[in-house]
């Protein structure tokens, strides 16, 4: 006869004891053989309702509870500070180019201002020479 062993190991003691004394078979009412099963469980606890939060053990300390926080934290400061690098360089370059920018439009408008004294200068010797107030040598 084997014992089964599901929820606490039996003692070695109580194993040789029911090898050296077996029980016999009962018979059942109708001819047959009757089998008793007989199990020790554990009180059923109560019923948890559906979405509660059950907690086990001790209850978190303050620390326990507040080092998550910490955490999360910690990583906004760190995400917060990558933003600002990369906002801070976006904002050096930013700049960089609107100097670039300026100063080209300075050089720009140099090289149109001298160009039209250029054109005007060839203008007025244009007009010398067909009012014919400029000598041909």
């Amino acid at each position: 006869m084997e014992i089964e062993r599901r929820h606490a190991p039996v003692p070695g003691e109580l194993l040789e004891y029911l090898r050296a004394n077996p029980t016999a078979a009962q018979q059942a009412a109708d001819g047959g053989v009757h089998v008793h099963v007989h199990h020790h469980y554990a009180a059923p606890e109560p019923a948890v309702p559906a979405g509660a939060i059950v907690h086990q053990g001790p209850a978190p300390t303050v620390a326990q509870k507040v080092i998550p926080w910490l955490y999360t934290a910690l990583v906004a400061c760190i995400i917060l500070t990558i933003c600002a690098v990369v906002l801070a360089t976006v904002m050096v370059v930013a700049v960089v180019v609107l100097a670039a920018l300026v100063l080209l439009g300075l050089v720009v408008a140099h090289i149109i201002n001298s160009q039209t004294g250029a054109v005007e200068a060839r203008a007025k010797a244009a007009e010398a020479l067909n009012k014919g107030k400029h000598k041909r040598r």
